[in-house]
């Protein structure tokens, strides 16, 4: 992605990744690295950049690469690191799957600066409202929010309308009190200019770095601490019923939703596992300890959004073994992998018209094929067959057949 140009006054680098997410969606960029380049760079600090790449999950992207220059060596440096710093960029001739360009002078509020006396409040770093801690919009109400991400239900209050908007664009619309191109606030006030600083306050007072006698301490639990679960091996044979079909894009918010109510249970897996797709089916909890080993069926995109282990954990808990998807994000497919979930891909998308929730699979010889390196692995449906794809590394087949990385890693250790 080349970007040219410059940000004007009240332009800020979330209405970049908000461009962005206007023309690729949520999926657009799944499987693929964004790599931004080019004169406009050079404009953008690198908490701009950071802004910009931390939203790359959202296009459903791999990761997003920054040329590491002058703008990061100053960071650095601020930071008291500079000697770490070393200049990276794309070689020369470097060539793309895709290219596009934003001319930055072209971007436009999508859809916070320190205004005390306009009723902002500051507060403590955290994911907050953005996961429904707290800051939860009234029923049927419009809010605006410069979080990363706006998925249904995720601020706490059910039917919410959230749209995501650069602070500026916040900023105007708590000033005047309808959605507000920040531009506007122009005709009454000068531009706020910030200046990075040259050096930065650096505090490492709270960093606990291991030390050997810590691994004699006692691990006190409170009454919601509970020790994590313990995950059998992958069987030889899997036969599995399907527990629930959804469509395409399910966020990881979706499999399991967040906020007061859910989060003071991820020490608790038994707790929190009562509300895997609360939103979708409050049922699925109780209809998965009926049925035993059971399978969920996605369509594309199936994951996406926040890297929530708890999406991939809890629903082990329940005993799923299987998720089956036209396609996964990245993140969740790799969490799945990582609790002992198999995840696969469906070879003809148009066999996830086959499935419906309550349907009886079969996977014979399952170790074998993880273990051989096999990538199709067929199921059994009714004495019929679908072909599905297992694209994963060596180590994640190792885990899977283990039975999680966790398990993988004491078996290494010969515990």
């Amino acid at each position: 992605m080349k970007l040219t140009g410059k940000l004007s006054d009240w332009v800020s680098a979330k209405d970049v990744i908000l461009e962005m997410l206007r023309r690729y969606d949520v999926k657009g960029c799944v499987g693929k690295v964004v790599e931004y380049y080019g004169p406009g760079v050079a404009t953008l600090s690198v908490e701009d950049r950071a802004a910009i790449g931390n939203m790359g999950t959202e296009l459903g992207a791999t990761s997003s690469l920054f040329p590491s220059d002058e703008q990061t060596r100053l960071y650095l440096a601020a930071q008291g690191r500079e000697e770490a710093w070393q200049p990276l960029s794309a070689d020369d001739g470097a060539s793309y799957d895709a290219y596009d360009e934003i001319d930055l002078a072209t971007v436009e509020p999508g859809g916070i600066l320190p205004l005390m006396r306009g009723g902002a409040k500051i507060h403590q770093s955290g994911c907050l409202g953005c996961i429904g801690m707290g800051q939860a919009p009234g029923t049927g109400q419009v809010s605006l929010r410069t979080f990363p991400r706006n998925f249904p239900g995720r601020s706490g209050t059910k039917g919410d309308q959230v749209y995501l908007c650069s602070p500026k664009t916040a900023v105007a619309a708590a000033l005047t009190g309808v959605i507000t191109d920040p531009r506007e606030l122009g005709r009454q006030m000068t531009y706020p200019q910030i200046e990075e600083p040259q050096k930065r306050i650096i505090d490492r007072s709270s960093v606990v770095y291991p030390k050997e006698e810590l691994h004699l301490a006692e691990v006190v639990r409170g009454p919601n601490i509970k020790p994590f679960p313990e995950f059998d091996a992958l069987p030889e044979n899997l036969r599995f019923t399907v527990a629930i079909k959804v469509g395409d894009n399910i966020a990881t918010d979706g499999i399991m939703p967040v906020g007061n109510k859910v989060l003071p249970l991820r020490s608790n897996i038994e707790a929190i596992s009562e509300f895997v797709f609360y939103q979708l089916d409050a049922d699925f909890h109780a209809r998965c300890r009926e049925l035993g080993d059971v399978a969920v069926v996605g369509g594309d995109n199936y994951g996406q959004g926040s890297s929530r282990e708890h999406a991939a954990l809890a629903p082990r808990y329940l005993g799923v073994r299987v998720k089956l998807a036209k396609s996964f994000a990245r993140i969740h497919q790799a969490n799945l992998c990582n609790f002992g979930v198999l995840p696969l891909i469906f070879k003809d998308p148009a066999d996830y018209e086959r499935l419906a929730a309550g349907a009886v699979l079969e996977i014979d010889t399952l170790r074998q094929r993880i273990e051989r390196g096999d990538r199709e692995i067929p199921l059994r449906l009714n004495g019929d067959e679908i072909i599905t794809l297992l694209d994963i590394s060596q180590r994640q087949r190792d885990g899977l057949l283990a039975g999680g990385t966790l398990n993988q890693v004491r078996q290494e250790l010969g515990q």
